[in-house]
């Protein structure tokens, strides 16, 4: 069973689904099948496969992340600058986000395509998990404190100040039409060149981040 080519290309299609695209692209599934025979089943080779793939390089924005790839991710960019005395805030996003971890019974594991969790609910507690942290800033929770002033480099302009969050959060510049909507909400006469007080940026950063 191990080495019938059909348990490769259905492995093959699990993980391309799951690092690329929710519809897994055949050319890909058929090549990473190709070396998972080739190699025996070895994961490590067939991911590398993958995740050099062209077809991976091109699918920026395609996968939708799953709760507890987000809260990863969140964790990750702030670990330098968060203190949290009460990991309950953890246990409780994951837990309305719908991803407890090992609370989904069936054998087949926690979905990974995007239908799965784009939910109006599920939406909604992804935008109050985004600004939980934030909040911790100005005191709003007890055991929850995020020191944002040291995560965002500082500014000279509120331009800079954006794409320095951007670079920081998001490791990418953002595209010119969110870039503009932001630096209008950031800036008080909307222009990038506005230079960013202390003031501003003390009220501005939490949303912003």
């Amino acid at each position: 069973m191990a080495t019938h080519p059909a348990t490769a290309q259905f492995i093959s299609r699990k993980l391309v689904r799951r690092f690329v695209s929710d519809q897994p692209p055949q050319s890909l599934v058929d090549s990473a099948a190709m070396m998972f025979s080739a190699t025996d089943g070895d994961i490590r080779q067939v991911m590398r496969h993958i995740l050099l793939s062209s077809e991976c390089m091109a699918s920026e924005g395609q996968k939708f992340r799953r709760p507890i790839d987000l809260m990863a991710a969140i964790l990750r960019v702030t670990r330098d600058v968060l203190e949290m005395s009460d990991h309950s805030y953890v246990i409780w996003m994951l837990e309305a986000m719908g991803q407890m971890p090992y609370s989904w019974h069936p054998p087949n594991g926690y979905p990974d395509a995007a239908g799965a969790w784009m939910s109006t609910g599920g939406m909604l507690t992804r935008w109050n998990l985004a600004m939980l942290l934030p909040l911790s800033m100005d005191g709003w929770f007890d055991g929850l404190d995020a020191k944002l002033d040291a995560l965002i480099p500082h500014a000279g302009t509120v331009g800079e100040l954006v794409d320095n969050a951007a670079t920081t959060i998001l490791q990418r510049p953002l595209d010119e039409a969110s870039r503009s909507h932001i630096v209008h909400f950031v800036a008080n006469d909307g222009v990038p060149n506005e230079s960013v007080s202390g003031d501003l940026r003390a009220d501005k950063l939490p949303a912003l981040v």
